[in-house]
């Protein structure tokens, strides 16, 4: 099953001979998404088209249409748009949401480790991350957190995660991801529990927060 590989605890770390074989792995674009920065320049976001979800038959077609990261003082915060309605995924529901956001944190994409986004697409694409930290969408638990892990696939702790319509909001401290400065390179894969994954975000290359003078 997809999501047994995708999100076990050593996932951001695992080679690539372990991924289904059958999913594309070409890194043929690293060319950032451009961002929508408004008035704060500590806010990125990105829109996804609608109906653009290319899971298997049979299960929740779950898909993303916005992906937005700001930064905080004291972390970052995450956010997930859909076209459908989120609520808390349920174990033995095989329609529940799973996922993964994976973040390059120095935003260098020769230091970290080929994504799961970039493993697991189909459209031969790439993100161009080198992924050093990843939050678990698959393990929301019941006090409504998740696991952020890091590069060696080791939890660093939880974040805090807000549900509400359409919208998954994840607050991540600093110390979870490294104390990192809070400019990352973002991108996200999403599925269901049952079936297989059924979009990602951005469609190529991935989401920038740049420092201030960078953009």
């Amino acid at each position: 099953m997809w999501t047994a590989m995708m999100f076990s605890r050593t996932s951001v770390a695992l080679p690539i001979s372990l991924v289904l074989g059958a999913m594309s792995c070409s890194r043929s674009s690293d060319i950032p998404s451009m961002p929508d920065v408004v008035a704060d320049p500590s806010t990125v976001s990105i829109s996804d088209p609608v109906g653009d979800t290319f899971g298997l038959p049979g299960g929740t077609q779950w898909d993303i249409t916005g992906l937005t990261v700001t930064r905080e003082t004291d972390g970052i915060t995450v956010r997930l748009d859909f076209a459908n309605d989120v609520s808390l995924p349920l174990v033995a529901d095989p329609n529940a949401l799973v996922g993964l956001v994976e973040l390059d944190l120095d935003q260098n994409r020769a230091t970290g480790k080929l994504g799961y986004v970039d493993q697991l697409r189909k459209d031969g694409g790439s993100t161009g991350l080198g992924v050093e930290s990843a939050l678990n969408l698959s393990q929301i638990a019941d006090d409504s957190t998740l696991f952020v892990y890091n590069m060696g696939g080791n939890p660093t702790g939880k974040a805090k995660v807000t549900i509400g319509g359409h919208r998954l909001t994840i607050r991540v401290p600093s110390v979870l991801i490294g104390n990192d400065d809070g400019y990352v390179d973002a991108a996200v894969i999403v599925g269901n529990q049952g079936r297989s994954p059924t979009d990602l975000a951005p469609q190529t290359g991935h989401l920038s927060l740049l420092p201030p003078g960078t953009r």
